[in-house]
């Protein structure tokens, strides 16, 4: 029997939430209820670990999928992707709801104070890249390759971002808050 579990961070491991992804995508067809989809990246963590150690890289690690795991719903599925990077599915959540509780994991994780094993305090950032099933997602990889653009997009701005991948367009979740959009009908009328 193959474990659904990361052994690091105890969260869903690549697997696991590749099903988590197919049974979401079913649920949406048959139901029509949305859903979103998250990728997160931990901002130069190569640096960390060159830095303090793969131990520390490891507590890095298992604290940030803490942080992530305390902000959400039983309902919503969190795995680590790979590496550095996690990826959430947001059950029944629309893009700008999903976005909002992106935030403020972004701003906790910014204000977590970790430390190295000589005592050293360090803090680190994570850019997110979001987005929302929609018609023109016919594949689970369509809906990925999205997200992971919105993700890029966060990091080719500089990190410590929230990016929305929208009709295939990109999005600062700051820059959609400023201009008052509450939903993805408004957000696509302001691309």
């Amino acid at each position: 029997r193959i474990s659904r579990h990361d052994s690091l961070t105890d969260l869903l491991n690549r697997r696991a939430m590749e099903e988590a992804l197919l049974s979401e995508r079913l649920r949406h067809q048959r139901t029509g209820r949305p859903y979103s989809v998250l990728l997160v990246d931990v901002d130069h963590f190569k640096r960390v670990n060159d830095s303090f150690g793969h131990a520390i890289g490891d507590q890095v690690l298992r604290t940030t999928a803490e942080l992530m795991k305390a902000a959400l719903r039983q309902t919503d599925f969190l795995g680590r992707y790979g590496g550095e990077e996690f990826c959430l599915v947001f059950t029944n959540t629309e893009l700008m709801d999903a976005a909002l509780c992106c935030e403020r994991i972004r701003q906790r994780i910014e204000n977590e104070k970790f430390a190295s094993d000589r005592g050293v305090s360090f803090s680190l950032t994570v850019s997110f890249g979001l987005c929302q099933c929609s018609a023109q997602h016919t594949t689970m990889e369509a809906l990925l390759s999205d997200a992971d653009r919105a993700l890029y997009g966060a990091k080719n701005q500089g990190r410590n971002q929230v990016y929305l991948s929208v009709d295939g367009r990109l999005l600062a979740w700051a820059q959609a808050t400023g201009l008052g959009l509450c939903g993805v009908d408004d957000l696509v009328g302001a691309l």
